[in-house]
């Protein structure tokens, strides 16, 4: 059973990154295709691991790598996944896909973009790792304490006017 799930945790770690080519493309289906079969598939290691024997050793150690692997590489479709749902185009900064720029960018004949918040794709993974690091040592609360974290360092870029769409993004990816 534990050799099932970590090929499974394998296959859940290693499917984001063949396809990333896909999930770049700007185009939803195959984002939310990936993202889908990742929770699927982490759906079925949870299943398994429920009626496993507990790991320990060697095999434990290579069994909570691939749990972070997994999460780095598949929380960023799930993300992108869960943006789309939501009306939001993960690939166009944040802009809300049922809305258009604003008049006077109309008048101009420009498209107004917001600034970018810097950083997202690295903070999400260093939270993905700190929030697995926190279950793995037994202390569920540290997730309130690591979101909590993420929205006091982003605070002064989204506490702007400016920001708009950008402030409704930093925590969607908690």
């Amino acid at each position: 059973m534990t050799a099932l799930i970590v090929a499974l945790l394998v296959i859940v770690g290693v499917l984001p990154l063949a396809c990333y080519p896909l999930t770049r493309t700007r185009l939803a289906p195959p984002t939310v295709a990936v993202a889908g079969l990742t929770l699927i598939l982490l759906g079925i290691v949870a299943l398994l691991a429920a009626e496993a024997d507990p790991v320990t050793g060697a095999w434990g150690v290579v069994c909570r790598v691939l749990i972070v692997i997994a999460a780095i590489t598949g929380g960023s479709a799930v993300v992108r996944s869960a943006l789309l749902a939501g009306g939001v185009d993960p690939w166009n900064g944040g802009q809300r896909r049922d809305t258009c720029a604003d008049e006077s960018a109309e008048e101009t004949g420009q498209t107004r973009r917001q600034p970018a918040l810097r950083g997202g794709r690295v903070i999400g993974y260093l939270e993905r790792v700190a929030i697995l690091a926190a279950l793995f040592v037994g202390w569920p609360a540290g997730m309130a304490v690591i979101v909590g974290v993420k929205g006091l360092a982003r605070y002064p870029e989204i506490r702007d006017a400016d920001a708009g769409e950008q402030s409704r993004m930093s925590p969607a990816g908690s």
